[in-house]
């Protein structure tokens, strides 16, 4: 099951890229992190979301959106975890350049969210859930 954590930047991401998170990270993280017919087998419904925005004790750097997946250490998802890790952030880089153009349509200029300004980080661990 694997704990996906949304950290962000309220004064910098737009609510419509978290409403398009909510939406959408559950069907991105199943699909790429998925190892079908085996205990790490996944679906929308077994992925967590949770949401939390910086606060003002809190060393973030030059980022304003974390994307940060735990889940099960599996040998045969760590065996290509670096190329499960891009799918993920290509996936979500199009939900971005979705809400940019949603906003410019809404007379929202100017708005965007830079590559060097966002990661997506899965960290893999022997874990047990009952």
């Amino acid at each position: 099951m694997p704990d996906v954590t949304i950290r962000y930047d309220r004064q910098k991401v737009h609510r419509a890229v978290l409403d398009e998170m909510r939406s959408r990270l559950p069907n991105i993280v199943a699909e790429h992190l998925c190892i079908p017919e085996t205990d790490g087998a996944l679906t929308p419904d077994d992925i967590e979301l949770n949401f939390h925005a910086y606060g003002p004790d809190d060393l973030h750097g030059k980022y304003i959106l974390e994307i940060i997946i735990d889940a099960n250490l599996y040998r045969k998802r760590s065996a290509n975890l670096d190329q499960r890790t891009q799918r993920i952030k290509l996936d979500i880089a199009l939900i971005l350049e979705l809400v940019e153009t949603k906003l410019m349509s809404w007379f929202v200029q100017g708005y965007s969210i830079k590559d060097d300004q966002w990661f997506v980080w899965v960290r893999l661990s022997k874990a047990s859930f009952r």
